[in-house]
């Protein structure tokens, strides 16, 4: 009788769900397709939130570590890539992908020795894969070594003449020459072999505003910002564009949904205080650029400029004169701030 009623409550604990058998392999591989869609398109903190919840379900594995892996990476984080590439590499060993990463992990933490290191170990005498070439470009660019990385570019793309990544780097560092001409000629073939690549897209956007254009300039920010939608530059950038345009509604739709997404994101914040400045809003355009960081507007001179006019409009003289004085010994600054300094009111 015991036996029974004891089978009988664990039937029961069963049909009431009291007994948790943990998600099923269906559920969890439903789960990855979700967190490789995110990837795909791009949506990287999605991405990051589903993984991490399918560790905390089902525990590491290849493909969450990899998946993490990644997702650092693409937001610029090398310390937190390394951990899960560590993680990755006890599953699937060190592959030609895994290489990769991880110096681009090494070159995000300014390791950039290091990873042209490995890149050279793991080739050998081998040409290098497009994606281990990249680096390779990209780690002599950070080390200053321009005609360096230019000679990697030129071979790699011999090789690899549809790598939308090395042709946008290319074109990158033909546009820091001032070469516009030859490094639209990169854009358009990065554009044409992914018409998403995201630095093409930025690097289309600077040619047409070195060329004045700046309403062509829009499309390829936008662009950017609906393909790229947790990378703030996109957005800071083509509401900035709308504003230079006078185009105000559009600026201040496009800021409302940019700064719903990036909130610290200092450009952007930036720009709310031009709207808000150009709609004679000073009071309010002083306190967004009181709140801003100071390193930010230490470096970006048009912040304290205008935070110093919004002072002026104020009435608050000598609060304005103490910022225009900030900016005397910036570059190019002495004869712009001497001018706005003698234009102030003296202050008794």
């Amino acid at each position: 009788m015991a036996f029974k009623r004891i089978s009988s409550l664990l039937l029961l604990l069963v049909l009431l769900g009291g007994c948790d058998t943990g998600p099923t392999a269906d559920a969890i591989r439903a789960e990855q397709n979700q967190a490789e869609q995110a990837l795909t398109e791009h949506r990287f903190r999605d991405a990051r939130s589903k993984l991490i919840e399918i560790q905390d379900t089902a525990g590491p594995s290849a493909a969450t570590t990899k998946g993490r892996a990644r997702v650092a990476l693409e937001l610029g984080d090398g310390y937190a890539a390394e951990y899960q590439l560590n993680e990755w590499r006890s599953f699937s060993g060190e592959t030609s992908e895994w290489i990769a990463m991880r110096a681009q992990s090494m070159i995000l933490q300014g390791a950039t020795r290091s990873a042209h290191s490995l890149i050279k170990q793991y080739n050998g005498t081998r040409p290098p894969p497009d994606r281990h070439a990249w680096l390779l470009v990209w780690a002599a660019m950070e080390e200053g070594k321009a005609e360096k990385a230019a000679e990697i570019a030129d071979a790699a793309l011999v090789l690899y003449p549809r790598s939308a990544d090395l042709h946008a780097r290319a074109g990158r560092l033909l546009a820091l020459q001032g070469n516009w001409e030859a490094a639209d000629a990169h854009v358009a073939a990065a554009l044409q072999a992914d018409p998403h690549n995201y630095e093409a897209l930025l690097l289309q956007g600077e040619s047409r505003i070195a060329k004045s254009d700046l309403a062509g300039a829009l499309e390829p920010y936008q662009i950017a910002a609906r393909t790229y939608p947790d990378f703030a530059v996109p957005f800071a950038n083509a509401a900035g564009l709308l504003l230079d345009l006078g185009r105000l509604d559009e600026a201040q739709k496009a800021l409302k949904i940019a700064l719903a997404k990036h909130p610290k994101f200092p450009l952007l914040r930036f720009s709310a205080a031009r709207l808000d400045a150009m709609r004679g809003r000073w009071a309010e355009a002083r306190t967004s650029l009181q709140a801003m960081p100071m390193d930010f507007k230490r470096d970006f001179t048009a912040a304290l400029l205008l935070e110093a006019e919004a002072e002026t409009r104020l009435g608050n003289h000598a609060i304005a004169r103490v910022l225009y004085e900030r900016l005397v010994n910036k570059p190019g600054m002495r004869e712009q701030v001497a001018r706005l300094l003698a234009e102030l009111p003296s202050v008794r």
